[in-house]
């Protein structure tokens, strides 16, 4: 801790558990924008510690290949959360049983981060006054860089994202709407992973005005299926402007 620093919050002194869903984000022609909460869940365990230190333990998914100390993304995201309340422990002893798969497209980083910046705020005494939901999620997307697997992870069920200007930052934003109680997630896992990086990569700049114009249309139409006609997500609502870039990318979704 740096010296003069003047740390004003009150923590807990007991450990407290979060668990965060995986989450489907990219919805058809829903790019960057709508996202959908899974039952496969990240559970995290986490205490504030007197010493100078970041005890880290990791089991299940992605536990041989994760850094296991200060640069793990749950103690990032929650040292940031710490920083955003007006605090800096000392030390945090976090435990992760990891169930979501990494670089699968079910939004393991995200997972990482919601699950980091709730535990900041679970261990901080008006916590939940001093960041709240919205708070979370503008925090959590600048992290993450986009804001659909990031709502989806903090609100849960189905969301609608987008990034707004507040006081000229690009700010990230979500709204949750319910879906329909007879639709089921069916989840189909590459065996191979693919980091977003290398997929924003291959993306246009730009798309014709006639694919945007029809993607526009289809992403309004899933939100109605989703939330109360399901039997509509039978129409072609994949996003025409970067089908085929996503089947370079991952060739079973041309069958």
């Amino acid at each position: 801790m740096s010296r003069g620093f003047k740390d004003r919050l009150t923590y807990k002194a007991t450990p407290i558990q979060v668990s965060v869903p995986a989450s489907a984000a990219n919805l058809g022609p829903g790019f960057d924008a709508l996202g959908l909460a899974l039952e496969l869940r990240d559970i995290y365990v986490a205490q504030i510690l007197d010493d100078e230190v970041f005890d880290v333990d990791v089991t299940g998914e992605g536990a041989d290949e994760i850094k296991k100390d200060g640069k793990h993304l749950v103690i990032k995201a929650m040292m940031a959360g710490f920083e955003f309340m007006g605090g800096k422990p000392r030390g945090i002893a976090l435990r992760a049983l990891n169930s979501i798969p990494h670089g699968r497209g079910l939004g393991s980083s995200a997972a990482a981060i919601v699950g980091g910046l709730s535990l900041a705020r679970g261990l901080v005494l008006s916590g939940n006054t001093l960041m709240t939901d919205d708070d979370l999620i503008a925090l959590a997307t600048d992290m993450e860089g986009h804001p659909d697997n990031i709502a989806a992870a903090t609100l849960g069920g189905a969301t609608i994202s987008w990034m707004e200007d507040r006081a000229s930052v690009p700010t990230g934003c979500a709204s949750r709407f319910s879906v329909d109680p007879t639709i089921r997630a069916l989840i189909f896992l590459p065996h191979t992973q693919l980091s977003t990086g290398k997929a924003r990569r291959m993306l246009p700049e730009t798309v014709p005005h006639k694919d945007a114009s029809i993607n526009a249309g289809r992403a309004a139409l899933l939100v109605h299926a989703l939330s109360v006609r399901p039997e509509l997500l039978l129409q072609r609502l994949k996003i025409i402007s970067i089908s085929n870039i996503a089947a370079k990318l991952c060739p079973v979704l041309l069958i």
